[in-house]
């Protein structure tokens, strides 16, 4: 009986710790001090005009849902978004899946598993030229054939919400780590970082902002 509970208690003191060092990485604070907080409809950044021009991109963020607004539905809120339309989607991040208008039409992911709120996630889209691909947490969870050079714009990226800000989609919650990049990031090179700041981004090769 006393090895069977001193097993149960290296196991739970195991645990424990494991806990600690899972939810004291910084990527995954729940103190959201260094989070982008959009708790209502419109609430959001403008970063500008930032343009992906030919076919290699990637874009990606840490996000925690807390609510959806008015309308709108868990699947549709805009994490990162440089579009107003299905005809100008020059990047288009959402919380279960992701969009781009090229020169041979407009492309979309089916839509991941659901989301939980309350809860962070790695999300991330990558277009090659070839496909589109939707990951959540570094698994690949939509994609479809897509080909052809992506449309620019002069709309202002955003984050958190769509730059007309009339439709009800506006990410209600916290998003951290947003990086877009010109290069189709592979499914090990997007894991290998998702969990942590860049290390002197303007040294990575292919990083937009």
């Amino acid at each position: 009986m006393n090895n069977l509970l001193t097993a149960f208690f290296r196991c739970f003191l195991l645990t424990a710790l494991l806990a600690c060092f899972v939810f004291s990485n910084k990527a995954f604070s729940q103190s959201c001090n260094n989070w982008l907080n959009t708790p209502s409809q419109p609430s959001w950044v403008n970063v500008g005009d930032i343009d992906v021009p030919g076919n290699q991109l990637t874009v990606e963020a840490l996000i925690n849902i807390k609510g959806i607004p008015p309308g709108g539905v868990i699947a549709g809120l805009d994490v990162v978004s440089k579009h107003t339309g299905p005809t100008n989607v020059n990047y288009l991040l959402r919380s279960a899946h992701a969009e781009l208008s090229t020169t041979n039409g407009y492309f979309y992911t089916p839509d991941g598993c659901d989301l939980e709120m309350n809860k962070t996630y790695h999300v991330a889209m990558v277009y090659n030229g070839v496909s589109l691909k939707y990951y959540r947490n570094g698994y690949l969870l939509g994609e479809t054939p897509a080909t052809g050079n992506m449309i620019q714009s002069n709309l202002p990226t955003g984050i958190g919400f769509i730059s007309t800000l009339l439709q009800a989609e506006n990410f209600i919650g916290f998003i951290n780590e947003v990086r877009i990049w010109n290069v189709a990031r592979s499914q090990a090179q997007i894991r290998a970082n998702m969990n942590i700041s860049l290390a002197n981004p303007p040294a990575q090769t292919g990083v937009r902002a």
